[in-house]
């Protein structure tokens, strides 16, 4: 093949592009570097088939082998890599993955070892054994969430994704398996309802305005997150109530709880452009950092 006189394609390097350009070149692995981090020799990981080189510099590059050079075979080796470093995110803080390697000279804080590696591998096969594939697809998603806040250059950013990774499983995955627990029961949504207005003093229908709906809803009818989080609280710390408590009061009670300043991000009441708001968010990020963490190991331990 004649590389000179067929282009490489720019942009952004999606599975349809680097397969292009990994037939123009005639290769038939993909290489890859991951940010901050950096290993004291070669590895091999067996679950996601992906092999780690130290360079001169002890940056860790990335190998993997599609089974063929197209787009649906290099979109798979995506996920592989996806996966691998989300656990690498999860469990080393290290950062994202790109496919092109940057050559800049770097620290040597964080060595990573074979042993780390195999870690790493005993965690992905814990996945795959624990859960089936609807479940290991949100347990990676929240793990993604977690890798963009080790990632994100704005600590409101990382905040949102950390508390976002908590979230997101507690939604998505222990709810869906426990609904009929969490979920109040008819005669437990009745009584609520009655109370509800019974507090407002409305006594008959004319009286309800559209406000006493929603907040009806959202207070009698609905589950809401808060519900859903404890309760995941609770089913991942195995009854553990102190644990259960340490979560639920820092996630929702204590002043400047992590929900009020989640609330507050997503809709505008704090700003990146106000000193105060930052020391705010950067004085509890490194905090739902170390909980959204310890909560991500729990799960699959």
């Amino acid at each position: 093949m004649n590389n000179e006189s067929i282009p490489i394609v720019g942009g952004e390097q999606t599975p349809e592009v680097l397969s292009k350009n990994l037939k123009i070149l005639n290769k038939d692995v993909i290489e890859f570097s991951v940010k901050n981090m950096f290993i004291a020799e070669s590895v091999f990981i067996k679950e996601t088939g992906i092999s780690f080189e130290p360079d001169e510099h002890k940056n860790a590059i990335g190998v993997i082998k599609p089974k063929i050079i197209d787009e649906d075979h290099v979109r798979s080796s995506f996920k592989e890599k996806d996966k691998t470093v989300n656990i690498l995110s999860l469990l080393y803080d290290v950062g994202d993955w790109r496919t092109r390697i940057p050559r800049t000279e770097i620290s040597m804080l964080h060595v990573l070892e074979p042993r780390h590696l195999t870690i790493v591998d005993d965690v992905l096969k814990s996945v795959s054994e624990k859960m089936n594939d609807g479940e290991s697809e949100i347990y990676f998603r929240a793990l993604e969430w977690y890798r963009h806040g080790i990632n994100s250059k704005s600590p409101f950013n990382g905040f949102l994704a950390f508390y976002n990774s908590v979230e997101l499983f507690s939604d998505e995955y222990c709810y869906s398996k426990h609904k009929s627990e969490v979920r109040k029961s008819k005669t437990e949504k009745g009584e609520c309802i009655k109370k509800y207005f019974e507090n407002l003093s409305i006594t008959s229908i004319s009286e309800i305005e559209r406000k006493h709906i929603s907040e009806c809803y959202e207070k009698c009818l609905e589950t809401s997150s808060k519900n859903k989080m404890i309760f995941t609280f609770e089913m991942v710390f195995d009854g553990d109530e102190e644990k259960t408590n340490e979560f639920s009061k820092k996630f929702f009670e204590e002043k400047d709880n992590f929900k009020s300043i989640r609330n507050d991000i997503a809709h505008g009441n704090l700003s990146e452009y106000r000193e105060a708001d930052r020391l705010l968010v950067k004085r509890y990020l490194s905090e739902i950092q170390r909980m959204a963490k310890k909560f991500l190991i729990k799960i699959n331990s």
